[in-house]
């Protein structure tokens, strides 16, 4: 597992969603930085790490070892997590307990346990493209065609020409861990599930963009039931790429969510 950081002070663990990396967090390390120790992380197999092959590719393995990461810091950290992240970050706080100080999950998605949704949708529920659309998206990936598949796997779970619209640096992030997805396409390990999440018992702030699918607000809705320390805040005309799209905005939230907990702390 690679990592950069900034600062000094309360650490700050980022952990990035599928097929990005590190760098998807450049606009909140400098600032968070200001005032914290900010760490952003690159799961094993991302970018710029050897791949991992597809049957060693897994979220168990992920949770593990950011697990064992957050564990040698000796001090509790604050655990932010985006889409994929924040599925490894939910099982980490659960795993560690007070380890993890509070948590952030932005519109966490992924695999989910059947029972996860409180009130599931017709369709088969999913935070991204469905198995059908994966499967197809990788062949395209692994012939070499990995503008094309990524085009296809993000239009299919964010709306038609969204790939288009990206930064180009996201783009860029996405392609560079494009071959991920073979392992994706098998994994199935630590779905987003009630049990782990009944298990954090520190303070959580979940966050969605109003413009994202819908499934991710069906998730915030369950994670709201099973984490009763959570607060919820919804970045209007916004969507799943706003933390790279609107670092400001995410800056000012997470900002005056550690300065809460640090004065819950304090009046302990």
């Amino acid at each position: 597992m690679w990592n950069i950081s900034a600062g000094s002070g309360d650490p700050v663990v980022f952990v990035h969603g599928a097929f990005c990396d590190y760098r998807f967090w450049e606009g909140q390390i400098e600032a968070i930085g200001r005032s914290s120790r900010a760490i952003s992380i690159s799961l094993s197999g991302f970018h710029p790490g050897p791949p991992l092959a597809p049957e060693e590719f897994s979220a168990e393995r992920h949770v593990a070892e950011l697990s064992a990461f957050i564990s040698d810091f000796g001090a509790p950290v604050h655990l932010v997590g985006h889409s994929r992240g924040g599925r490894i970050a939910l099982y980490v706080a659960a795993n560690l307990g007070s380890a993890v100080r509070s948590l952030v999950l932005i519109e966490p998605g992924g695999e989910m346990d059947r029972n996860f949704l409180l009130n599931p949708p017709q369709a088969p529920a999913k935070t991204s493209a469905g198995p059908d659309t994966r499967e197809r998206a990788m062949i395209l990936i692994q012939s070499g065609r990995r503008e094309e598949g990524m085009r296809l796997y993000i239009d299919s779970g964010h709306g038609e020409g969204r790939w288009d619209r990206l930064p180009p640096a996201v783009k860029r992030i996405l392609l560079s861990s494009a071959e991920t997805i073979s392992g994706m396409v098998r994994d199935r390990s630590s779905p987003l599930a009630a049990e782990p999440a009944r298990k954090i018992s520190c303070p959580a702030l979940l966050i969605e963009g109003t413009d994202s699918p819908p499934t991710f607000s069906r998730v915030l809705d369950a994670l709201e039931t099973y984490l009763p320390k959570s607060r919820r805040h919804r970045v209007a005309q916004a969507d799943h790429f706003f933390p790279w799209e609107r670092p400001r905005e995410l800056n000012h939230l997470l900002m005056e969510w550690f300065q809460t907990q640090s004065q819950k702390e304090r009046l302990k």
